[in-house]
């Protein structure tokens, strides 16, 4: 019988109670650490900007809170990234244990912060395969225009009238793949588990490339992933209606359901009481309930 279980509690904790070699792929989007909001924030916070709120993320922002620094970057900011390579590494130790040889591991990442789940990933005993893209139809536009700082200032220039400041339009998210290493060879693990390789549909090879719109509203989960588009990504990696798909950091279960409904095992690991409720309820279709880090 395939496996329909959903955790409460910590990743770097409840991953130990998983049996050796007992997933067959780990589909997750895992948090970015760019302080989208306190579940975001993966480091030491020693930044007094860190979690405020400006007046125009008060009134329609894609970010809840601000991550940018008052004064400057300092170093300790620029740990920031070296701190959430450790966290990686705590809980990637534990994704090598559970998983069998040639499985694929396939990680939303954030473009600022994907080497470093790579280099982890790498350290842990992972090969790198390559870098998916999920390209979304619409983007969250949050750059700051100059003028507006200037004004403030009482100064205003022309040339800065079409200059801003933060980041280009974020069309895409990148997914990070890797695999198990394996003995012998990617047949082996075909012929046993019907892992390593990729479904290729009237026998084209698929893009690196997953073409799917963004959600209108993230109702379940503030970056929710579309489950159409988790469906589209299990159809190329996952040949077999035995396999177990673990999302380690599932938020509001858009893993799980996508698992589900391609009638696949799955194990999901939520620590966020509130969004673990919504994901039993989406998930197994029952009432929200109260949960003490309990097995359901």
């Amino acid at each position: 019988m395939k496996p329909q279980l959903l955790i409460h509690g910590d990743s770097r904790e409840e991953l130990k109670s998983l049996e050796p070699n007992s997933i067959d792929i780990v589909l997750s989007d895992i948090p970015y650490n760019i302080s989208f909001d306190e579940w975001d924030v993966l480091h030491q916070n020693k930044n007094s900007a860190l979690l405020g709120s400006s007046p125009a993320q008060l009134k329609n922002a894609s970010f809840k809170k601000r991550g940018k620094p008052i004064n400057g970057w300092s170093k300790d900011d620029r740990n920031a990234s070296y701190e959430y390579y450790e966290w990686c590494r705590s809980w990637i130790k534990e994704l090598y244990r559970v998983t069998k040889e040639g499985s694929p591991i396939l990680l939303f990442s954030s473009r600022r912060y994907l080497h470093r789940v790579a280099s982890a990933l790498e350290d842990e005993g992972f090969v790198i395969r390559d870098i998916l893209i999920w390209e979304k139809d619409k983007a969250h536009k949050k750059a700051q225009r100059v003028q507006k700082v200037l004004e403030r200032r009482g100064m205003h220039d022309t040339q800065f009238d079409n200059y801003r400041i933060g980041n280009l339009a974020p069309i895409f998210e990148p997914i990070l793949f890797a695999m198990k290493p394996y003995k012998g060879t990617l047949t082996d693990c075909i012929l046993r588990d019907r892992i390593g390789g990729f479904y290729c549909p009237d026998g084209k090879i698929p893009d690196n490339k997953f073409v799917y719109p963004a959600n209108r509203k993230n109702v379940f989960h503030p970056t929710e992933k579309p489950v159409g588009l988790i469906k589209n990504i299990l159809e190329v990696f996952s040949l077999d209606e035995s396999h177990v798909i673990l999302d380690p950091f599932m938020g509001g279960g858009s893993i799980p359901l996508g698992a589900k409904e391609m009638n696949r095992g799955f194990v999901g690991i939520e620590k966020q009481r509130t969004f673990f409720q919504t994901a039993y309820g989406r998930v197994l279709k029952q009432e929200r309930m109260e949960i003490e880090g309990m097995y359901v």
